[in-house]
């Protein structure tokens, strides 16, 4: 069989995003002889995103195959976005023959320096033996730290007849649990002495969540989030107190403050999280990797799966008095924000897709108004674009739940390969585009520190010929009153609301001051 076809049959993955190309021929061949799930949407970026969503909300890595040169290029902000979120994907580039490498051959580029820095690991398979290791690689994509993984695979190499048989199967390496006692021991002495604990849930934690969230309740002791953490870990414990942060909780920011002992999960503690401060308290910090936060007292380098296990055996402590004072969280009088909040009750959407600008930081803002369900948020790299491609993804994964994707004007022009996608599949997706017809929150930071604007107007007026165009239903929506007639409009639909430029959130503090 050729070695295209060895190494999707060897591959784990249950679905593609694809982009077709001269050479990934091969690849998607061998997709389809196989009867592998395929997802093409015509847009490199789009089809990354998608299946960056996909595996948020699977839980399981996501296959994107791209040609070389342009083509996996135009994959690189999505592969990235996925590296900073620690979101598995498996990603293959169809590339030159090898007896074209460093040739300037047209459409070479040396792909393999490009992906490195932004995948947790990557292989050039340059000769059958190298498709063994791509396969071991490609396991590794969803062990922690997770991330995406790249593959490189010439053209030569893909058409080549290979023998599976011979091909050793690759094979998620497992971290040692050994020499975990003594910590472990420590944390739980800890944790029983302490009057007032609290645990951090981070974005490294969400596969032991619900182990943590059972051994909270048990026991009464509150649970805090960072933002990626409480969107990707869910269903919440009756324990929780919401995310810590900028645009945090109240209760959780007093909480982070006012603890005397912090036992930090797959949390980094980085300026974003400890905007507000941390107490005065021991901090326990649990990672699979470095770097470790200064503020940490014990260090514990671990799979948060494995202490967590460790520590609910340990612990022989008794039940805590909830010592947490819940406080109210502000309504704002913001059209944006009134809107979002009937968008999540009428919608009957049980995941939403953010973006990146003001409409995201008011949708942070009311989904700390109750809503329940996971969030998709590209909070490493604050990516543009984001929302509607990786809603596609999701819903993709989880058919039998509805998706709802806010994003803003400038996210939204991005993105007509996606939206095309959407109508195409026939996606039960909402897209909610909240039009400002600027890029507000840059526009915002520009007259807070600078004093004037520049180069932040788009003026955008087309969305419901877009809508029209891709084959969605349209919704105009000036009032929060208007989305009751959301349940009569058939999906997919792509709401516009116009909001003016200066309807932006409150920024309670500042991340990135001017110096």
């Amino acid at each position: 069989m050729m070695g295209a076809e060895a190494l999707i049959r060897g591959l784990r993955v249950d679905a593609y995003f694809t982009v077709p190309g001269r050479f990934a021929i091969p690849l998607n061949v061998s997709l389809k002889r196989l009867g592998a799930r395929r997802i093409m949407i015509p847009d490199e970026r789009c089809a990354g995103h998608a299946a960056d969503g996909y595996a948020r909300v699977s839980g399981r890595p996501a296959g994107l195959v791209v040609s070389a040169g342009p083509g996996a290029l135009n994959a690189t902000l999505p592969v990235a976005t996925a590296f900073r979120d620690h979101v598995p994907m498996v990603v293959i580039a169809g590339d030159v023959p090898t007896r074209s490498r460093g040739s300037l051959a047209v459409e070479e580029v040396d792909l393999m320096k490009v992906f490195g820095p932004i995948c947790k690991g990557s292989v050039y398979v340059d000769c059958e033996e190298e498709i063994a290791k791509a396969l071991g690689a490609a396991e590794e994509s969803a062990q922690a730290p997770k991330g995406p993984v790249f593959l490189d695979f010439p053209l030569d190499v893909q058409e080549k007849d290979v023998e599976l048989g011979g091909l050793p199967k690759g094979r998620g390496s497992r971290r040692s649990t050994e020499g975990l006692e003594k910590e472990v021991e420590e944390v739980a002495r800890l944790l029983e002495a302490s009057k007032r604990p609290l645990i951090l849930v981070g974005n490294g934690c969400v596969d032991a969540h619900e182990a943590v969230a059972e051994f909270a309740e048990r026991y009464n002791i509150p649970v805090a989030y960072t933002l990626m953490g409480w969107c990707a870990a869910w269903p919440k414990p009756s324990v929780s107190v919401g995310f810590c942060g900028i645009r945090g909780f109240r209760t959780a920011n007093s909480a982070l403050q006012e603890c005397d002992f912090l036992l930090a999960l797959g949390a980094r503690l980085s300026e974003a999280t400890t905007a507000y401060g941390v107490g005065e308290g021991f901090v326990a910090q649990v990672l699979v990797e470095g770097p470790f936060s200064e503020r940490a007292a014990l260090r514990v380098r671990s799979k948060c799966e494995d202490f967590v296990k460790a520590l609910r055996k340990s612990y022989r402590g008794g039940r805590k008095d909830f010592w947490v004072v819940r406080e109210e969280e502000p309504l704002y009088d913001s059209k944006t924000f009134k809107v979002i909040r009937e968008l999540m009750a009428l919608s009957r959407c049980s995941v939403i897709a953010l973006d990146m600008g003001q409409s995201t930081m008011w949708a942070i803002e009311a989904l700390k108004h109750g809503w329940r369900g996971p969030v998709l948020y590209p909070g490493g790299l604050a990516t543009m674009g984001f929302s509607i491609p990786a809603a596609i993804g999701a819903q993709l994964a989880r058919p039998e739940r509805r998706v709802l994707s806010i994003t803003g004007d400038g996210g939204a022009i991005m993105n007509l390969p996606a939206l095309h996608a959407v109508s195409t599949m026939k996606l039960p997706m909402v897209v909610a585009v909240f039009n400002n017809e600027s890029y507000g929150m840059v526009r915002s930071k520009q007259l807070r520190d600078y004093g004037l604007a520049s180069d932040v107007e788009l003026g955008f007026k087309g969305f419901q010929k877009v809508a029209e165009a891709v084959g969605m239903r349209y919704l105009k929506v000036d009032g929060e009153e208007e989305l009751r007639r959301l349940s009569l409009v058939e999906v997919p639909v792509l709401i516009e609301v116009e909001v003016e430029v200066d309807d932006a959130p409150p920024t309670p503090k500042k991340l990135f001051p001017k110096s």
